[in-house]
């Protein structure tokens, strides 16, 4: 690769550029007295990368994305599985609603049909009871009219 000196911009180095562009944005240069490349502080990161590879604190940032990365994709597959699952609930959730909803009704009806049966057999004791009052009187009458039958034969 030849490259071009270009003329003096007032730093201490000279401006390294390829002839076939290869390094667009380069804003480093070759020191004068050695031929290992200087880095100015406006030397882009990937200018940086590119000679002397990833920094310690650039591959610790690469672990750390890479964990980030493994705890999202754990994130969302754990909201997955949660949405799955109250979905699943929801579901069991409107069954047990129509379920009661239907075994509501059918204790509304039960229970009117108790009040019924209820009021029936108070109706039925209401009535055995006065046939026995009845009975009782009737029996209590015909006892007072016996004992004066019997009276009345011993009279006469």
């Amino acid at each position: 690769m030849m490259a071009v000196m270009a003329p003096r911009t007032g730093c201490s180095f000279r401006r390294f550029i390829p002839m076939n562009n290869s390094y667009r944005g380069f804003c480093g240069g070759v020191h004068r007295s050695s031929s290992r490349p200087v880095l100015s502080r406006r030397s882009s990161p990937t200018v940086r990368l590119a000679i002397f590879g990833p920094s310690e604190n650039e591959r610790k940032l690469e672990r750390q994305v890479t964990t980030l990365q493994a705890e999202k994709d754990t994130l969302e597959q754990r909201l997955k599985e949660t949405r799955n699952a109250m979905r699943d609930a929801q579901e069991q959730l409107a069954k047990a609603v129509d379920t009661s909803d239907m075994r509501k009704r059918r204790l509304d009806e039960a229970e009117k049909e108790v009040f019924k049966l209820e009021r029936a057999l108070e109706e039925k004791d209401n009535t055995l009871e006065s046939f026995a009052a009845t009975a009782r009187r009737t029996i209590a009458d015909l006892d007072k009219r016996l004992k004066e039958a019997q009276q009345q034969q011993k009279d006469e």
